[in-house]
């Protein structure tokens, strides 16, 4: 059997739950991801990590790739698109987890609810954040007075990032709400 009738079995096989199959076509993903990574100039890839790009191709192979899959075209050429689009897609998270870092260390205080304050701002803002959860103020204490990166944050709560940045949303949504509101009462 050639190599790509062998990927075809494998692609099959997981196709068919065939848990050896699935885990040679783990296998081989993993090293495809490895020989396009190597192949890859240092510069080009960054600090991604064959690793990573590894993962994101197993993730796209098994979520809807064994479906794809047609078998009429070459199934290693199939695997190696996927795992292409995968190395693609690394570097660009890589390069916007950069960007989002190097914002986050500038202050976010942009961010940060406009509203009238009266003759003592701090005593005002520690007014508003008393409208707050424990959550909430906390999370909003560390990003717009202490200057804690979305990125620590993020790695402290064992959560993605994009998570941290949705709660801070909310919460500075619930701080205007909260300042309109007592705008309105004055």
């Amino acid at each position: 059997m050639s190599d790509d009738g062998r990927i075809a079995a494998w692609i099959a096989g997981a196709r068919n739950e065939d848990p050896q199959a699935t885990r040679a076509l783990g296998e081989y993903v993993r090293t495809l991801a490895r020989e396009v990574c190597r192949r890859s100039s240092a510069s080009a890839m960054g600090s991604a990590d064959w690793e990573d790009v590894a993962q994101e191709a197993a993730i796209r192979v098994f979520g809807t790739g064994l479906q794809r899959f047609q078998g009429t075209g070459s199934a290693r050429g199939y695997l190696y698109s996927i795992v292409k689009a995968s190395l693609l897609q690394t570097l660009r998270s890589e390069r916007r987890r950069k960007a989002r870092e190097m914002t986050a260390e500038s202050s976010p205080a942009a961010d940060w609810p406009s509203g009238s304050f009266g003759t003592d701002p701090a005593r005002d803002a520690a007014a508003m954040l008393d409208r707050l959860d424990d959550g909430c103020r906390q999370l909003i204490e560390n990003v717009f007075f202490h200057g804690v990166a979305y990125a620590r944050l993020a790695r402290e709560e064992n959560l993605a990032e994009s998570s941290i940045r949705a709660r801070v949303s909310r919460c500075l949504r619930t701080l205007r709400l909260a300042s309109s509101e007592r705008d309105d009462h004055e």
